[in-house]
């Protein structure tokens, strides 16, 4: 076969053509496939833009999947169709994204391991209708109030806009479960993630979505960017950049990096779940921070000890560290002190109660961070507002014969 490279009869070079031509092709593709031809390649996009989740962050990912939902979304020929399509990407990608949560169900597998794969796929189907109602919600307005698949830019805008609209709401409906947000995809990188001191994750999130949609506009049947495919993956490239080099400079500024006179040690024990609360095993796990925070090592010789000019101001211990009660332990609070610098603080998370004849008859729990000073006295306390659900309270547990996964049979409260 000769290929001629001589212009077209309207000024396009034919290598600029033949891309546009195959962007638009895979376009038709997408919009001919069956219904379920069309659930299947939503469910393998959305796993594919999972991969660009820690710990994977292949962030490249995005554009295929992004333009393949977007495609799949556009071509739809009812809402509803767009709403499958975008529930099977919402499903792929909460499964490969989730696929976690089932560890939790292995920690008294004796009771739970049977419910590990019906709960993350029940979970990941419940997500994934926030992204198909997005799906819903773009083609209808799409339908309704621009009137043309080829919606063009602002058909990308609305759609990234709706995208960011259901991460809000996800992460409150039903106590919320703001996991997997699209903005995280940057958490690899300090730089990217600056803007999100002004805009916030769901403002990252909305430019994300953006960035990594435009270049589907380039396969539209009536778009202009048909005859230079290649400017809108580099404008959504540049975008990149401008973000990137905006948010190195701030990190340039010393004063953005550091808080003077303030010098933290975290400490992180490592202590297995199944273990964390056996009664025969707690005082050894306070023991060991109580260690580390005094030494810097946990007692191995590996060189991470702090030098003397550089001693920590504060301590910070993980989420319910300390696996007492600690306000009916305040003989604890002595031995805690040691961990708290003079003048800083140790910053642990335990839990806080009340007893029962201060609640009707019932004793109640909160998972707490508390702030200990070095003389033992506790300068503040912070209840937990956001509970998870099934793991520090069973959801609807006057109808689901079920307790929650975490160790004790008591629920927490919000704070």
């Amino acid at each position: 076969m000769e290929v001629s490279n001589e212009p077209s009869s309207d000024g396009t070079d034919p290598a600029v053509q033949g891309n546009a031509t195959r962007m638009h092709r895979l376009h038709n593709w997408c919009a001919t496939r069956g219904g379920k031809m069309r659930l299947a390649l939503g469910a393998v996009l959305g796993g594919l833009a999972a991969l660009s989740m820690p710990p994977v962050y292949a962030v490249p990912l995005l554009f295929p999947s992004f333009i393949g939902l977007y495609w799949l979304v556009a071509s739809s020929h009812r809402p509803r169709a767009a709403f499958g399509a975008g529930w099977a990407f919402g499903l792929g990608f909460f499964l490969v994204g989730l696929y976690w949560i089932g560890n939790a169900f292995m920690v008294d597998a004796a009771r739970h391991a049977l419910l590990a794969v019906p709960a993350v796929v029940g979970l990941a189907g419940f997500l994934g209708l926030f992204i198909g109602l997005t799906c819903w919600a773009h083609r209808y307005v799409v339908g309704h109030f621009i009137r043309h698949n080829s919606a063009g830019v602002g058909g990308v805008l609305i759609f990234a806009v709706l995208w960011t609209l259901s991460e809000w709401l996800r992460a409150w409906v039903f106590t919320g479960f703001p996991w997997n947000l699209i903005g995280s995809a940057w958490a690899f990188s300090d730089a990217m993630i600056q803007p999100a001191a002004f805009i916030g994750t769901y403002g990252l999130s909305l430019i994300t979505v953006f960035v990594f949609c435009y270049p589907a506009i380039t396969g539209e049947s009536s778009n202009r960017e048909r005859n230079s495919p290649w400017r809108p993956l580099a404008i959504s490239l540049g975008v990149l950049a401008i973000l990137w080099g905006g948010g190195a400079g701030r990190l340039s500024g010393e004063e953005t990096a550091f808080v003077p006179d303030v010098r933290l040690r975290l400490v992180q024990p490592n202590i297995p779940q199944d273990q964390k609360w056996k009664r025969e095993l707690r005082s050894g796990h306070v023991l060991r921070q109580l260690d580390m925070s005094l030494n810097g090592n946990g007692g191995e010789d590996n060189g991470s000890a702090a030098l003397p000019e550089e001693k920590p101001t504060h301590v910070i211990w993980a989420e319910t560290a300390v696996p007492y009660v600690l306000s009916q332990n305040p003989a604890l609070l002595d031995l805690l002190a040691r961990a708290a610098p003079v003048g800083g603080a140790l910053i642990t998370g335990s839990v806080r109660s009340e007893s029962a004849t201060n609640n009707n008859g019932r004793a109640r729990f909160w998972n707490s961070l508390f702030t200990i000073d070095a003389a033992g006295d506790v300068i503040s306390t912070y209840d937990k507002v956001h509970l998870v659900p099934f793991g520090e309270y069973m959801p609807l547990k006057d109808i689901l014969p079920f307790e929650k996964l975490t160790a004790g049979a008591g629920q927490f409260t919000p704070g």
